[in-house]
């Protein structure tokens, strides 16, 4: 059993390899993978990153395609046959050049229609006939580049290792351990090469970055402001993220202006500590909102605590339309807990994120409860994308409803935006949402704890007395919809029907690796898709904020103004 049965034949030369053509039932396979990858996913793709995806999912195809050839030859031999004469091999050639013929013909025009219906989706200018060009053509170049410096390299690799243990062993023995071996072999490429070389360089590259200051960016002279003068987190600690959002604080004449002559306007609180002001996470927490009581914030009508994202990014859109809305009686407080921005940080830092989160938000409701109930301000629970991720474990208990009730009963109301799938309660929600309703848009109970908000319009009026969880979330979103399992598994996403307003209905679809391979691509898209699509959430702020943290008269038409504002304030052009 553990011997080889019979002489192997040895591996031929690489020379031999890199110019024999190619295998006909593992091209077949590619060549499926390929007219999978043109079905679009959660958001349209550049011709150049469709083009490199497309390439990208024939390589893989062909390899798997391989594989299940090379099995299926040598279980066929075990029985005796010698495999397809001469006459059916090229047939089966012929067959497949028309066919892949026909599938470019007829396929890549459906791309086209494809790509032009969801670019109406999420309001992104279509494409045309120069793109289908560039698209084939970045095609073949990746492909040829990566079948023949990759694929065929790495298939003489592993012949020269499959002769040399099958000539040991029996091939079920030894291909198995090849298995394991290649296994081994990238867990450990992984942990030395990404983890300890690439991650540690990259948070070195970044930590210098962090002592750089944003250009236009200048210190507060506000005493009501992290950074100003009596600050106890001094400026030059703060980061580049820090200093940059807090010395975007809004000035007492901005609001004015918004609000209108002679009401009263204050100086807004922004309360920060940067990974150099203390080292420690729960010190630094506890210098955030030492910070917050210095500053006045504790004073305020309204506080959110806003769990930051990355390298201490605390989104200012969302930060002016608050101090907008309340006229500056507002304070917000936030700390930095990585020096790597929120992509890199999602992949190889979530812990840390998880961390700060429930430091700052246990250090704040410790201070906030101790006040006498008459005289706290508004208590809001703030994250957007990783941040997200990183305030939910603060009230993560062992079921979804009780979850809720830990964080409905720890704040006056919680805005979650962009979550991510490694979300821990919104997994508990959705997993246990009402039955029928689509994971885009879950229900809960009986909507009076939580709401899921596809876009600002869909965000009910806060209710007074009423603490509530807000989830917005686009449909098209892949930070929320993308994990690991969708290489083998549909995602729910894609088969709960219909699917989400910004996402295709027929064409979108689940392929083995293939969808998981395109929504990665989609990953890089969604912070560049349009506001109200993808990973955007510029054109919503003003009314999620109206849903959780309404002064007393705010009205529908002071949400527009305010949004207007913003839009007009930090440049984001119209809706």
């Amino acid at each position: 059993m553990l011997r080889p049965t019979a002489p192997l034949p040895p591996p031929r030369k690489l020379k031999e390899r890199l110019t024999s053509p190619p295998a006909l039932g593992a091209l077949a396979v590619g060549y499926v993978f390929w007219l999978a990858s043109l079905r679009p996913t959660l958001l349209p793709r550049p011709a150049v990153m469709q083009g490199a995806l497309s390439a990208l999912c024939l390589t893989v195809g062909y390899g798997v395609g391989g594989v299940l050839v090379g099995w299926g030859v040598w279980l066929s031999r075990r029985q005796g046959w010698s495999g397809p004469t001469a006459a059916v091999r090229r047939a089966g050639r012929w067959a497949l050049l028309v066919l892949g013929v026909l599938g470019v013909v007829v396929g890549v025009p459906v791309w086209l229609a494809w790509q032009n219906q969801q670019r109406e989706l999420v309001n992104m200018p279509t494409v045309g006939v120069g793109d289908v060009v560039t698209m084939l053509v970045v095609t073949v170049l990746v492909g040829l580049l990566l079948f023949f410096v990759f694929g065929r390299l790495f298939a003489a690799m592993w012949s020269r290792v499959d002769y040399a243990l099958c000539s040991l062993w029996s091939p079920v023995v030894a291909r198995v351990m090849l298995g394991a071996l290649l296994i081994s072999f990238l867990g450990t490429v992984f942990n030395t090469v990404v983890v300890d070389f690439v991650y540690h360089r990259l948070e070195a590259s970044y930590a210098e970055g962090d002592d750089t200051t944003a250009a236009g960016v200048e210190q507060p002279t506000s005493t009501h402001v992290t950074g100003g003068p009596g600050s106890l987190a001094p400026w030059d600690t703060l980061g580049l993220e820090g200093r940059t959002w807090v010395g975007g604080a809004s000035t007492v004449e901005q609001i004015q202006e918004f609000v209108g002559p002679g009401l009263p306007v204050t100086e807004p609180v922004r309360a920060y500590a940067g990974l150099q002001s203390e080292p420690d996470v729960s010190k630094r927490a506890d210098l955030a909102v030492a910070e917050l009581e210095r500053t006045g914030g504790f004073q305020r009508k309204v506080l959110f605590v806003a769990t930051a994202t990355g390298s201490g990014f605390v989104n200012a859109v969302m930060s002016s339309a608050l101090e907008y809305q309340w006229a500056g009686d507002s304070a917000i407080v936030s700390m930095q807990y990585s020096y790597l921005p929120s992509w890199i940080a999602f992949l190889v830092g979530r812990d840390k994120a998880i961390e700060a989160g429930q430091a700052l938000q246990t250090a704040v409701y410790k201070k906030w409860s101790a006040l006498p109930e008459g005289s706290r301000p508004r208590l809001v629970t703030f994250g957007e994308s990783l941040g997200s991720m990183g305030s939910e474990p603060t009230f993560r208990q062992s079921t979804a409803q009780k979850s809720v009730d830990d964080a409905t009963s720890r704040a006056d109301s919680v805005l979650w935006v962009g979550p991510t799938n490694n979300n821990e309660i919104w997994s508990q929600v959705v997993d246990d949402r009402t039955k029928g309703s689509p994971v885009w848009k879950a229900e809960f109970g009986d909507g009076t704890q939580v709401n899921f908000a596809n876009s600002y319009d869909e965000i009910p009026a806060q209710r007074d007395g009423v603490s509530r969880i807000q989830y917005l979330q686009h449909a098209s979103d892949p930070v929320g919809w993308w994990n690991w399992y969708i290489a083998w598994r549909p995602p729910a996403w894609v088969t709960d029907r219909p699917h989400g307003p910004d996402v295709p209905q027929r064409p979108v679809g689940w392929f083995p690796f293939v969808t998981w391979i395109c929504t990665s691509a989609d990953l890089i898209q969604g912070f560049g898709a349009p506001a109200g699509h993808g990973h955007n959430y510029n054109d919503a702020w003003a009314h999620a904020l109206a849903g959780v943290s309404a002064p007393p008269g705010w009205t529908d038409a002071r949400t527009e103004a305010l949004q207007q504002a913003m839009l007009e304030l930090h440049g984001l052009g119209g809706n």
